[in-house]
């Protein structure tokens, strides 16, 4: 139950915070307020010595640090558009800042005890507070007269696969998370060894940031097929899956046209869950697309709703 708070906070806390954001115009001072509360509320795990006590620091900490990183991400992504930075250049440094924390916490960890780790959070609350207050806002400009629907975006084919596509990838996500390390633990692997492990994954992810512009030019003018699965289980068994391939043979494009598309985009592509963004700017990368669009975007939700619509008649 603790440990679903942020995620459960994730859903409701980030959507508040960006309301207020876009209604000021003051991204900053909300980053500022956000990390200032998360920091004050992350005090009382001192004086905490109940389960009800340690669900209330938790879950101020849930609120306010949940919030913290979708304003900053979209702060960064302004400075980016007005100045042609590369938003993975920066981005790659979050995924630095876990590897070296989950190294060298798992070894202070297995040399102390797990005591360590809530000072060790204490001062990184300090020092996100701290850095919070040199973050430099940028004013923007709100479209006041264009007002969509947006149940008519919601219902669109493309956005509900691609939100169920998100959902069940955190879903998968927070579970691995949450639970992985546990796991680990109850099998005698020493912190130290859990640390390194959940490091590797990190430094696979920055490489694949670093080539991502070295694979594009290899794709360069040649078909490449992309594979969807899923699958669905029923009390611990697989009782239905489904694979589909999906064939993109990209355009002839110069390696300057690629980094420009890559800054373009402001490095999003490499961060959605679907592949390319097939749904927007990625189309234009290719010549000839055969294959479900949805196969492309990670989740083939045709062939689940008719699966789902022949098991709900069949029972």
């Amino acid at each position: 139950m603790l440990l679903s708070l942020f995620q459960v906070s994730r859903i409701f806390a980030p959507n508040f915070w960006g309301w207020l954001a876009d209604h000021t115009n003051k991204r900053a001072r909300w980053i500022k307020l956000a990390s200032f509360i998360g920091c004050v509320g992350y005090l009382g795990i001192f004086w905490a010595d109940s389960f009800f006590m340690i669900f209330l620091v938790m879950m101020s900490m849930s609120l306010f640090t949940s919030s913290t990183i979708p304003l900053a991400e979209s702060l960064t992504l302004s400075h980016m558009a007005s100045t042609n930075g590369s938003y993975s250049n920066i981005r790659l440094w979050g995924s630095v800042g876990f590897i070296i924390a989950s190294f060298f916490f798992g070894i202070l960890i297995d040399r102390y005890s797990v005591i360590i780790l809530i000072w060790a959070l204490l001062f990184i609350q300090l020092i996100i507070l701290f850095l919070s207050f040199s973050i430099p806002d940028k004013k923007f400009e709100l479209i006041s007269d264009a007002k969509r629907s947006i149940w008519k975006i919601l219902k669109k084919r493309e956005v509900i696969a691609l939100l169920l596509g998100c959902a069940l990838m955190v879903s998968s996500h927070g579970l691995l998370y949450n639970f992985y390390s546990i796991f680990l633990k109850e099998q005698n692997y020493s912190s130290s060894l859990i640390g390194i492990l959940w490091s590797i994954g990190v430094i696979f992810e920055i490489i694949v940031f670093m080539l991502m512009p070295k694979i594009l030019s290899k794709l360069n003018g040649k078909t490449h097929y992309l594979i969807s699965s899923v699958c669905i289980s029923y009390n611990g068994s697989m009782i239905w899956n489904y694979t589909d391939k999906a064939a993109l043979t990209m355009k002839n494009m110069s390696q300057e046209v690629l980094s420009n598309y890559l800054l373009k985009i402001k490095d999003e592509d490499l961060y959605a869950y679907n592949v390319y963004q097939i749904e927007g700017e990625g189309r234009k990368l290719f010549s000839k697309i055969q294959g479900d669009e949805n196969t492309i975007m990670g989740l083939p939700i045709n062939q689940i709703k008719k699966y789902l619509t022949d098991f709900k008649k069949n029972i």
